[in-house]
């Protein structure tokens, strides 16, 4: 594979990284389990997203994210 996938774990609340990415995951509903400031996650997603990334969230329980 030419390109392999390159997988980041870190703190969405607080996370600060140089490299700029394709896409950023949030999986397995991690957006409304953890104690999130949403709009710092969203500030530090967009942070490290190319020109037209994509942010994609995977969460059964909407009715959990405020």
């Amino acid at each position: 594979m030419k390109n392999k996938p390159r997988f980041v774990v870190g703190d969405a609340n607080s996370f600060r990284l140089k490299n700029k990415f394709d896409a950023a995951i949030c999986m397995w509903s991690t957006i409304a389990e953890e104690p999130m400031e949403y709009r710092k996650v969203i500030r530090n997603v967009y942070s490290i997203l190319k020109p037209q990334g994509l942010f994609v969230v995977d969460n059964k329980n909407w009715d959990a994210v405020k």
